[in-house]
């Protein structure tokens, strides 16, 4: 387990203020780290959505325009 690491609350830590500097059109913001915790975890607000898993099961591949718009918004969020 990742937790069961060596270094693991400091890369948890890392990771964790990494994602506050993610910001995007696409991305939840991230409203609190737990930097104190002693595994601190990324808390995101809530956007009422699907997982992509549900929009696939219910409609099947996505069509390549919509493809594109998905990837477009991570690489802006990543780009940040």
């Amino acid at each position: 387990m990742i937790t069961d690491r060596p270094g693991a609350p400091r890369t948890s830590a890392a990771l964790a203020a990494d994602a506050r500097r993610i910001r995007g059109l696409y991305t939840a913001e991230v409203v609190d780290a737990g930097a104190d915790a002693v595994m601190p975890r990324p808390a995101t607000a809530c956007v009422p959505a699907p997982s992509l898993h549900e929009v696939l099961r219910r409609h099947g591949p996505l069509p390549v325009p919509t493809v594109l718009l998905l990837m477009a918004g991570i690489a802006e969020a990543l780009r940040r």
